[in-house]
């Protein structure tokens, strides 16, 4: 039978495997995002879950010498702060994603936050539908490469609030689970010298 002894270890490996998921389903392509987009944040939420994961092993030694309840707090102030930054991050991502028809096959394009220029007084007459505006026969072209080139700094914040908002959670399921893991560990220390004396 498994032994009780390493469960903790258990317990860390698991949460420790969970923590790389959200990059590793970025870039197999089971979250949809522009390719381009996909591949990076998915190589930043990888990095994220390997970065919060050697955090709290590096630093295991304070965590063990806080109090379960101060964890607790921490890990839902970092649940709730990580959650609501999520919803904001994938709304803004939703928003800021248009999806259009280039040679039969449906690519995804991020669009800038705030366009200028041309491109702001186009928007203005099609009423801000990019779809519609890059489908103009006479100036469809143009439109598309001026969305191309006003969408960088629309696509850093993209990356920056979902890079925050992978790390926040993150954190928060690790540290909850490695102390979680610690307080059994004392608790089976503790249990054996009851062990021993009977």
């Amino acid at each position: 039978m498994p032994s009780f002894a390493n469960v903790e270890n258990v317990v860390k490996g698991v949460v420790s495997l969970i923590a790389l998921l959200p990059g590793l389903a970025l870039i197999t392509r089971a979250i949809q995002l522009p390719l381009d987009l996909q591949q990076l944040m998915g190589g930043l939420a990888l990095t994220a879950g390997v970065l919060v994961v050697l955090a709290v092993y590096l630093f295991g030694g304070r965590l063990k010498r806080l109090s379960a309840q101060k964890v607790g707090i921490a890990v839902l102030a970092l649940g709730v702060v990580g959650l609501a930054t999520s919803v904001y991050a994938f709304s803004y991502i939703g928003e800021h994603t248009i999806e259009r028809s280039v040679d039969g096959e449906t690519v995804q394009l991020v669009v800038p936050d705030r366009p200028t220029g041309q491109l702001a007084t186009d928007m203005v007459y099609y009423q801000g539908d990019y779809v519609e505006a890059m489908h103009d026969p006479i100036n469809g072209g143009r439109i598309a490469r001026d969305i191309h080139a006003q969408a960088k700094p629309t696509l850093w914040a993209m990356i920056f609030w979902y890079t925050v908002a992978q790390t926040l959670l993150l954190a928060a399921m690790v540290l909850g689970a490695w102390k979680v893991a610690d307080v059994l560990e004392r608790r089976r220390g503790a249990a054996r010298p009851t062990e021993q004396a009977a």
